[in-house]
């Protein structure tokens, strides 16, 4: 949120009388549609001219035209909150919020909200370099079940090679197979297999992603096919013995809803969160969502309470894994700096090796501005040293 939406260009700075800054003479900067590579198209149906006004109040344009990537105009995680909740009180239509990623324009978009569109119940959202011939790579979502976090990570990688998320939430009735780590690997292996028949494969994730992934080599080596790469992003190996009853006590103690704060970008008080009874804190929380701006009107406890499930559900998941040894090798993104083990257990796990990365920052600047830049240059390295050595060309420098 901290990254500027517009840049306003200007041959000089405006100056007063007695030579300093006039910030008064500034041009305010209002986001335009910039160099965005196609003529602007009007709204042409009732729809789209909605959906339209609703994206220049939201986006602070002046003008949006139907063929306009959501994305590339400045949206983010908490704006398409934003544009979901308003389709659910406008159409009475209850999309997941990752529909914005298949349906990231207003044409798109008013197609699938005028039913000429087909609602896609796949996990696989393609986020960029679809069109490029390299192998694809295939990045699980953290706890949480969004893909959201990965945006800046996918945009910098796309210029590389195809990037596909693996979302873990695109329908609210149908999260079972996000309460366990085996569960969401069955659901997501058949996706990776439709885009990519045949491997090697390039799997990571980030956070509980990367444990998905782990169990996503480990079954698709068991099957018969060929894997190239792991990536683990910044993530201890399981505890061996972890008990669901035992995940459930540890997962508490963090409060579920200071995760779902961070989750939806709610600036809250740890101290005052946990100084209230737990019925208190969905309440204090979804008041400093409204307060800040975070959460759009009419956003309910219903809504929350979705947010709570899957991340209780993939919470449980990470916590409870109990993983099995992989024949192949995997590779480290880790912030820890220098500890013990820097392979963090995985060297327990994986018979081929751990091939470590040091990322600057922490668990959560990882992929975020500015260590992402750093994150997406070593994992394009490492996915390349990873496909010279299963062709048997050796590493690159």
């Amino acid at each position: 949120y901290m990254v500027p939406a517009v840049f306003v260009f200007l041959e000089r700075l405006p100056l007063s009388a007695n030579g300093k800054l006039d910030r008064k003479a500034l041009p305010d900067p209002t986001p335009g549609r910039g160099d965005l590579g196609h003529a602007m198209v009007a709204p042409r149906t009732p729809t789209e001219q909605r959906l339209a006004e609703l994206w220049c109040k939201l986006l602070g344009a002046q003008e949006v035209g139907v063929h306009d990537d959501f994305f590339a105009l400045g949206g983010h995680s908490l704006l398409a909150i934003h544009v979901m909740t308003h389709v659910r009180n406008g159409w009475q239509v209850d999309l997941p919020v990752a529909t914005l990623f298949r349906a990231s324009t207003i044409a798109e978009l008013g197609e699938l909200l005028d039913g000429e569109g087909r609602r896609s119940t796949s996990v696989l959202v393609a986020m960029g370099g679809q069109s490029l011939p390299a192998r694809p790579f295939f990045c699980v979502h953290g706890i949480g079940g969004n893909v959201f976090r990965l945006v800046r990570l996918a945009r910098l990688m796309a210029g590389r090679r195809p990037f596909y998320g693996l979302q873990g939430w695109v329908d609210s009735g149908d999260t079972g197979y996000l309460a366990s780590v085996e569960t969401m690997a069955a659901r997501y292996i058949p996706e990776i297999l439709e885009v990519q028949p045949e491997g090697p494969y390039l799997v990571g994730g980030y956070s509980l992603g990367s444990l998905v992934a782990y169990e996503m080599a480990r079954r698709l080596t068991e099957t018969g096919h060929e894997v190239a790469f792991v990536g683990l992003l910044d993530v201890d190996a399981p505890s061996p013995g972890a008990s669901p009853a035992t995940a459930m006590a540890e997962l508490s103690k963090g409060s579920f809803e200071g995760g779902i704060a961070r989750e939806l970008g709610i600036p809250i008080s740890p101290e005052r969160l946990f100084a209230l009874e737990p019925k208190q804190r969905l309440a204090y929380v979804l008041e400093e969502g409204m307060k800040s701006g975070a959460l759009p009107p009419g956003f309910t406890h219903q809504d929350a309470f979705r947010y709570i499930d899957v991340y209780q559900k993939t919470g449980l998941a990470s916590a409870s894994y109990a993983a099995h040894p992989y024949g192949g090798r995997v590779a480290l993104f880790s912030t820890r700096g220098e500890v013990p083990d820097p392979t963090l257990g995985w060297n327990e796990l994986a018979a081929g090796g751990v091939d470590l990365y040091a990322i600057p920052g922490d668990h959560f600047s990882l992929v975020m501005e500015p260590h992402v830049e750093r994150m997406a240059t070593v994992l394009a390295r490492a996915l390349e040293d990873a496909e010279r050595r299963w062709r048997g060309e050796g590493e690159g420098e």
